[in-house]
Parts: structure tokens; sequence; C-alpha cells
């Protein structure tokens, strides 16, 4: 339960070292929601992330620990690119954002 007695939801969030999902984590986490930030550097959440805040290390390249981190995730949101990666980052954006709630969030029950 929140702190205002509603019940939390488990929440996935990937780009929560970003601008946008750095916002969204706080956001989340001062409504009481239980949340698992998937990111690359786990070192650029010390000390940004609530004690209760799971940080798991990933790759959404990487299809077997995707699902694991989306299991029992009520809700999940994709804030990342591949930007600045050295690869066609339109290209490899564009197979993640489909991959991540096509096909390991339906796998696991995530909406």
């Amino acid at each position: 339960m929140s702190a205002a007695g509603k019940r939390s939801t488990k929440v996935v969030l990937t780009g929560a070292t970003g601008y946008v999902g750095g916002r969204l984590l706080k956001d989340l986490e001062s409504a009481g929601h239980r949340v698992r930030c998937l990111v690359r550097r786990p070192e650029l959440l010390r000390g940004r992330a609530d004690a209760g805040t799971e940080i798991v290390r990933s790759d959404l390249s990487d299809y077997t620990t995707l699902v694991e981190a989306l299991r029992g995730a009520e809700a999940a949101y994709y804030l990342v690119h591949a930007m600045g990666a050295p690869v066609d980052f339109e290209n490899e954006d564009h197979g993640w954002r489909t991959f991540f709630p096509c096909g390991a969030g339906r796998r696991v029950g995530t909406p």
C-alpha cells in the first residue's frame, strides 16, 4: 500500500538515468509505487533512487534477462534510445521499442 492507502503498482522503468526517466522515477517513488529500474549502468542511479527501488543491470537486447525483469510488473515504461551507441541507432531503437511490449512483456503477462 502507498502512503495514501492505495494499492501500489509494481512498475518497470527503463531510462531512469535520463532526463525524463529520472523525473518519472521520482514521481513513481513519491506516489508509493514499487519501482524496478532496468539500467545498463547501475552506478549512475546511486544516490538518486529511494532505498526501496530495485535497480537491475539490464541490456534490452538480452531477451532472457528482459523477460525476467518484467515478471510480475503491472506497468512498464520504455524511455530509452540507442543514440550514442556504436550501432545504427534508428534500426536498433526500433527493434528494442518493438520487442519490449510485444515480446517480453506479453510473455510474462504485462499488459
